[in-house]
């Protein structure tokens, strides 16, 4: 019998803009065992109940003056105790953003691997210019090591951002990611190993959830996937991506940005 999943989320009224076609998308996979369950965090009743019409299974958790970190992070460790309490195999951590192919969990599970993620794009601002790019991450080769190290002025003169980053490390590209690239994805074979992703589209084994929460850090500016990524691989396991299929990514339609405030992010109406 194929391995029991539980397909889920933490959402909220915040995504009501795409929703329609977020749960046409979660309602079309063509995986035969696997349950959807969502976890509204929304600070009134009325999407919670807009989900109940629908006939979702959806948990309420009422959270009103936490912050947006704090709620994804609440939401998401209830998935993760229902995937634990009630026997899942693994999690498919699919956000409210997010449209799948119909076989994605099909191919993602495939390999049987702990931690692998589908691959979806993301806005990235570069010389003034919007592009398109991969939320994912990979360990520094030597090569690209050796060629910061060789070409110090260069590189700051060019990538002062990235420069300041790797300055601030004390030059310790262990503790440094390096953004993978579209390119990368294109010429990749089926799996790419990765140092970190999101939680997007991201397939977890249960073996995972028994050891690792979902977490932040307040002090820090990543939201959970970054810490996930890290706490479970410093716990021995790998991650990798899928690269033969790009989920949709909605974010372009947002009708607000994510920005950070005095430590915290807030969403904020799009001018």
């Amino acid at each position: 019998m194929e391995p029991k999943i539980l397909v889920g989320s933490p959402v909220s009224d915040y995504h009501l803009y795409c929703t329609e076609d977020y749960l046409n998308s979660l309602q079309s996979l063509t995986y035969p065992n696997y349950d959807i369950c969502l976890v509204d965090n929304s600070d009134t009743d009325d999407f919670y109940n807009f989900l109940k019409q629908k006939k979702i299974n959806v948990i309420r958790k009422e959270m009103k003056g936490g912050s947006i970190r704090e709620k994804i992070v609440e939401c998401r460790n209830i998935l993760r105790q229902k995937v634990l309490d009630e026997n899942y195999d693994y999690f498919f951590s699919v956000e409210q953003d997010i449209l799948l192919p119909k076989n994605a969990l099909d191919r993602l599970i495939k390999e049987n691997k702990k931690i692998v993620t589908g691959v979806y794009l993301f806005v990235e601002e570069h010389k003034g210019k919007k592009l398109m790019a991969p939320l994912l991450s990979r360990e520094w080769s030597k090569e690209e090591i050796d060629y910061v190290l060789k070409n110090k002025e260069e590189v700051k003169k060019k990538l002062p951002t990235w420069y300041k980053a790797i300055e601030e490390e004390n030059f310790n590209f262990e503790n440094l990611i390096y953004p993978i690239s579209f390119k990368e994805i294109q010429e990749a074979k089926e799996f790419l190993k990765i140092k970190s992703g999101g939680l997007g589209c991201l397939l977890i084994h249960r073996d995972v959830l028994e050891k690792v929460k979902f977490r932040y850090e307040k002090d820090k500016e990543g939201f959970d996937d970054v810490f996930f990524y890290k706490d479970a691989q410093e716990l021995g396991f790998e991650a990798f991506a899928y690269t033969k299929f790009i989920c949709k990514h909605l974010v372009d339609k947002r009708p607000w940005t994510l920005k950070l405030v005095n430590g915290e992010y807030q969403a904020l109406k799009r001018k």
